[in-house]
């Protein structure tokens, strides 16, 4: 019970992706950061405009 309590309002999400890409992307975080940490910061990047797909320029 206490455990849904502290979790309500986060949102988990489990994805597959290719061994090869993971650990190509994971080798660019840098070891001060923890994955789920740079996970969110793409997010936020993403939600505030700050990626652009590549066909934008």
């Amino acid at each position: 019970m206490a455990q849904a309590a502290k979790n309500e309002g986060v949102v988990k999400y489990q994805f597959q992706i290719d061994d090869e890409k993971w650990e190509k992307w994971k080798n660019t975080v840098p070891r001060s950061k923890s994955l789920e940490q740079r996970i969110i910061e793409l997010i936020e990047a993403d939600t505030e405009g700050r990626v652009q797909d590549p066909e934008d320029g």
